[in-house]
């Protein structure tokens, strides 16, 4: 019978190639259910024209149920998966897979017709294959991004008119077709959650600039609208202390280059943090995780610039934060924070990139919440 530890044995080109595939393919929960599925089938007494013994590895199987099975793994992963083995290439070429691959991707109950209309319409081309048309498509949904950048309006009305965002129930057509370039005011009739899904999911958000999005979501509009709020329950801070949530949040996220947008942001998130977390009970008002939140942005740049010779001792942050954020805030929930930070910077390691990059910033946040000059 076909087990995750011999579905992998079969002929392979390189080692490190196999052991790659192998990885992906265990990794992906779709396929281990087929696994189980395939060997329940051939495991059954029932069964009686199923050939068990002529089944032992992956390349044992019919085409058709390897095109299925490689039909759920993601597309990075599909020239690993090719370069396993010559059998697995050319089901990795077959034009049935992109197919599937293209509908996974692509076709949804509401996109369904507009993406039949798109490809009849499309260049003979570029419709040679499932596999062109699959890039083809994708280079066209890129154009989202860069418009992004240009214009936020435009990037995300370019994906209305994509049927990637949904109009909210009961609102018509002809309420929402207006001129993006004028500003944001179009997107009141739009599912804000799905405009969170487009700006803050890796695939979905690929190639858009970061400091963008979060001057974006700094505008006053927006905020109105309810789209910040729902990026940062996309984000998902819920059960996260503050040091885990402002790590979170700027994965997705840079800082603004403006100051004033930084602040904005920062408080936004704090309304976000506390609202998701307001059941445990260290913070009683957003102003308090809002003042925290600098401290941490002012202790990491404090720890991990080089042009700060004296470093912030964690006696010193323990004492001067639960002073003047909230004495409710134990000393071991601050103590844990400055451990976190010293070990592991907000950037990521990068000493050149930390999340408040300038010199007179940090002066700046540290007169204002610590009383410290320079």
């Amino acid at each position: 019978p076909i087990t995750p530890t011999n579905f992998y044995s079969h002929e392979r080109t390189t080692s490190e190639s196999y052991k790659k595939s192998s990885i992906i393919i265990e990794k992906s929960s779709k396929i281990q259910q087929i696994i189980k599925i395939i060997q329940t089938m051939f495991e059954s007494e029932d069964n009686d024209d199923m050939e068990c013994d002529t089944v032992k590895n992956l390349i044992d199987l019919p085409n058709e149920t390897l095109v299925h099975i490689f039909s759920f793994i993601n597309l990075t992963d599909v020239p690993s998966v090719a370069s396993t083995c010559s059998s697995l290439n050319l089901i990795c070429q077959t034009d049935l897979l992109w197919k599937r691959l293209f509908a996974r991707r692509w076709i949804t109950p509401q996109t369904q017709h507009v993406e039949a209309l798109r490809r009849e319409n499309a260049d003979e081309n570029v419709k040679t294959s499932w596999r062109t048309y699959y890039i083809h498509r994708s280079l066209q949904w890129k154009l989202w991004t860069p418009q992004f950048s240009s214009s936020a309006s435009s990037g995300l009305f370019y994906l209305f008119s994509e049927g990637k965002l949904r109009r909210i129930e009961g609102i018509e057509c002809d309420e929402i077709e207006e001129n993006p370039e004028e500003g944001f005011a179009w997107m009141k009739n739009v599912v804000k959650e799905d405009i969170a899904d487009y700006l803050i999911d890796d695939d979905k958000s690929y190639g858009l600039n970061r400091n963008d999005l979060a001057s974006f979501l700094t505008e006053n509009e927006v905020i109105a609208l309810g789209i910040t709020s729902a990026v940062f329950k996309k984000i998902g801070l819920e059960g996260l202390n503050l040091e885990q949530a402002i790590r979170k949040t700027f994965a997705h996220l840079k800082s603004p280059k403006s100051g004033r947008r930084t602040g904005e942001l920062l408080k936004q998130f704090s309304y976000a943090f506390v609202e998701a977390n307001k059941d445990n009970g260290i913070f009683q008002n957003h102003e308090e995780a809002y003042t925290l939140t600098y401290a941490i942005l002012v202790l990491d740049t404090d720890l991990h610039t080089p042009q700060v010779k004296n470093k912030m001792k964690l006696d010193t942050f323990v004492s001067l934060t639960g002073q003047t954020v909230c004495s409710r805030i134990s000393n071991e929930y601050l103590k844990e924070i400055y451990t976190n930070i010293k070990n592991k910077p907000l950037s990521g390691g990068k000493l050149d990139e930390p999340i408040i990059p300038r010199m007179n910033a940090f002066h700046t946040l540290a007169k204002r919440i610590f009383g410290i000059g320079d």
